[in-house]
């Protein structure tokens, strides 16, 4: 819920490889 005024924001200017690097990160620390 915290992230997502954050990939809101960075959604225009995201890549599927940006966005696939964002999730693994969050996978790290959340999962």
């Amino acid at each position: 819920m915290a992230l997502n005024p954050f990939f809101k924001r960075e959604k225009p200017i995201t890549s599927s490889s940006f966005s696939k690097r964002v999730q693994r990160i969050a996978n790290k620390h959340f999962g």
